[in-house]
């Protein structure tokens, strides 16, 4: 059943004394698909930390579970929970929490093992609108490369970016603070990484729909400190104009205002021959 996992890893974060944490570590690194990618350090530590870092299970000391109760709550929508316990009988409260599961701690690699194929059978059941928590907060940053080494990955907030330009092979992202970044990916994979605020308007150019200024007939424009004009491609224009189109306030069409006017007029008339007495004040006009 691991094979369901073999493109997408899952990511482990540990809440837990450091005695703990090199145990958990090592028996984490066992197995092929789970990595722990972060833990908690003593530090602050918010829901947001934890969310964007695309975990799937968070493995929390049972002795820790009361102080951050409040964070446990905040993320439960959006990974599994598993206690670490010392005693089976904290297995009890596990479950009334509403966790995954529990591991005891020194750690048995069969329980661990049946506590991963137990978060995989649960993920295969779950709609596909819920395995995916990093899809439902829409990518609100995003990592890119650019160093051409692949070593320095930047991280960018979606909302501060006005649009993705093609630069060669590669592609330079606009900022709405007038920096620019030249990142070492194609249209393609930055079309397909960012979140449906953004949007493919020409073979160059991706925009972020929430920056537009105006838009000229053949030109979307884009207004900060400076002013952008983006050309809109033929093979585009269609996609762009559809959503333009859900944002426009309409009009009554003319078939409504004819028959708005239609009816004015048969009742203006019908007051003129009423007052003149030249039809009966019991005629109906339809």
């Amino acid at each position: 059943m691991l094979i369901t996992f073999a493109h997408n890893m899952i990511n482990c974060f540990a809440i837990t004394e450091p005695r703990n944490l090199e145990l958990l570590s090592s028996c984490l690194f066992k197995y092929p698909l789970t990595r722990l990618v972060g833990f908690y350090n003593g530090s602050s530590l918010r829901a947001s930390d934890i969310i964007d870092l695309s975990i799937h299970i968070v493995f929390v000391d049972y002795q820790l579970q009361e102080q951050f109760r409040k964070l446990l709550v905040k993320i439960a929508p959006h990974v599994s929970v598993v206690y670490i316990a010392g005693e089976k009988e904290h297995a009890f409260q596990a479950f009334e929490d509403g966790a995954l599961d529990y591991i005891l701690c020194p750690f048995d690699s069969e329980r661990l093992d049946k506590t991963i194929n137990k978060f995989i059978r649960f993920s295969l059941l779950m709609p596909p609108a819920q395995k995916s928590f990093k899809e439902a907060s829409d990518t609100e940053f995003f990592f890119v490369k650019p160093d051409p080494k692949g070593k320095i990955e930047l991280l960018i907030n979606s909302n501060d970016v006005l649009f993705v330009e093609a630069y060669q092979s590669d592609v330079v992202i606009q900022m709405a603070d007038g920096r620019r970044f030249v990142c070492f990916h194609t249209m393609r994979e930055m079309e397909e990484s960012l979140s449906s605020c953004f949007m493919r308007v020409h073979k160059s150019f991706i925009i972020n729909y929430k920056k537009m200024s105006a838009f000229d007939g053949s030109n979307i424009i884009i207004e900060t400190n400076q002013q952008f004009r983006i050309p809109l491609g033929g093979v585009y224009k269609k996609s762009f104009l559809d959503r333009r189109n859900t944002m426009v306030i309409r009009k009554p069409t003319k078939g409504m205002e004819d028959n708005i006017l239609r009816r004015a007029l048969t009742y203006l008339l019908m007051f003129f021959l009423l007052d003149v007495n030249v039809v009966d004040t019991c005629l109906c006009f339809g």
